[in-house]
């Protein structure tokens, strides 16, 4: 999952962020404290966990925005998971039979048909013809 799957919850902390810092920054927070409460520091230190992540530039505006709150980080979709659907993507537009791909992915071919589906939902393939 990333920063987008939460953007329709308007009042969320990771709404704000995503208002003040962009959804690039959300998404690096997912990234590196997915599934986590963490607290926003209300002021910037040196050392602080939050510039280690995002750098300076970045977590200035989180800080002004956020700062001094607890927020819920969303769990993200594992890396490896990204790269799975990615290939069966890439795989599919190719031309391969989902057979084919299930084996490479190392996914039932049920599975592989679902992300396919969803895929197809929200536009990143062709819809079948």
């Amino acid at each position: 999952m990333t920063f987008d799957d939460y953007s329709n919850i308007d009042d969320s902390p990771m709404a704000t962020l995503d208002e003040v810092a962009g959804t690039n920054v959300s998404n690096r927070l997912i990234e590196a404290f997915g599934g986590q409460r963490i607290y926003i520091v209300q002021k910037i230190t040196p050392g602080c966990k939050l510039v280690e992540v995002l750098g300076l530039d970045d977590a200035t505006p989180v800080v002004e925005a956020l700062g001094g709150e607890s927020i819920d980080v969303p769990l993200g979709i594992s890396s490896n998971t990204a790269k799975a659907h990615e290939t069966i993507k890439l795989l599919h537009l190719a031309g391969n039979l989902v057979r084919e791909i299930s084996k490479v992915v190392n996914y039932s071919e049920r599975s592989v048909y679902r992300i396919l589906k969803e895929m197809r939902e929200r536009g990143e393939i062709p819809q079948k013809s």
